[in-house]
């Protein structure tokens, strides 16, 4: 779904990317004109930046047939797959499973990066529940796609350390910009020249499924009573986007957001009740049973001209 962090290394890869399919994303919450207003400021600022607006741009500068997959692997899909006739299809970051009428079809299959240590956290948010779960050891995953979620065979895995209070972003740098994209070229460089393992997987999930969450779930799935305040700080820093503990805040102004600062322990039951927002000595609060996270508030430039364009 748009232009990701796997699209220009494959293109400047000795391979040669032959079509390029993009899902739908979820339908989401926004009112329709929203989005049209973000998708106005997304473009300009791409303008602005000379990048490209949109994976259907890119594919068309560099002259590559390009798909729009919204319902699903469906008889078009196959058809124009089959058309294309590749040798390897390479996945990322999709709304919709394919389905074996088209991951069948290239002969030397088909294969995804999926940012988690397979065959623990299965599912399209990996990212949440690893945050959720405080696990500090990120995995990248290269597996081969079967008719299961997430459960073909593995080709490599690579981890690495982050530290508590990692935002996502960073996380996600690291995760896809620095060792995805490099174990995914190395993947297929292998599976070229038939050097590639295999290495099946369990059968059972060891942990739940990853899951999709919506943003009021994902704050009633904070033990407010039992977590400490260092590990909300580190779960609402990678999560927050997932939660509406943010959103729900007042702004004088519409272009301003809340983002989680920095957090402070003590050594006494605080005297809010954990999970509620206050504010003390002009600072506004999230209170946890020992301490509190301080959230601050700064412009946003994206949130100003969305406003200007909706009002």
């Amino acid at each position: 779904m748009g232009i990701s962090p796997i699209v220009q290394p494959l293109l400047q890869s000795r391979h040669s990317v032959i079509g390029i399919i993009e899902s739908a994303p979820r339908s989401g919450g926004k009112n329709n004109k929203e989005k049209l207003a973000r998708r106005f400021v997304h473009s300009l600022y791409c303008r602005l930046r000379k990048k490209h607006a949109s994976l259907k741009e890119l594919a068309a500068e560099k002259q590559i047939p390009y798909y729009y997959m919204s319902t699903g692997s469906d008889k078009a899909l196959e058809e124009w797959v089959k058309a294309c006739n590749p040798d390897l299809i390479v996945i990322f970051s999709m709304s919709q499973l394919l389905k074996e009428n088209v991951f069948s079809i290239p002969p030397l299959g088909a294969i995804n990066l999926h940012p988690a240590l397979l065959p623990k956290y299965r599912g399209p948010n990996p990212w949440f529940w690893m945050y959720y779960h405080h696990d500090l050891h990120p995995v990248v995953t290269i597996h081969y796609i079967d008719s299961g979620e997430d459960t073909g065979d593995i080709i490599y895995q690579e981890g690495f350390d982050i530290l508590p209070g990692s935002p996502f972003q960073e996380l996600y740098e690291k995760a896809i910009h620095d060792v995805g994209t490099r174990l995914l070229i190395q993947a297929i460089d292998d599976i070229s020249t038939g050097n590639a393992p295999r290495h099946p997987q369990p059968k059972e999930n060891p942990t739940p499924r990853a899951r999709n969450v919506s943003p009021t779930e994902g704050r009633s799935l904070i033990d407010w009573e039992k977590w400490p305040v260092q590990r909300i700080w580190h779960f609402l820093r990678g999560a927050v986007q997932w939660t509406d503990i943010l959103s729900n805040l007042e702004v004088r102004y519409k272009w301003c957001i809340w983002e989680i600062g920095e957090y402070e322990t003590c050594e006494h039951k605080s005297a809010c009740m954990p999970g509620k927002v206050y504010s003390q000595g002009g600072k506004t609060c999230l209170a946890c049973r020992d301490g509190k996270i301080i959230l601050h508030k700064r412009f946003s430039a994206k949130h100003f001209f969305v406003h200007v364009l909706t009002n």
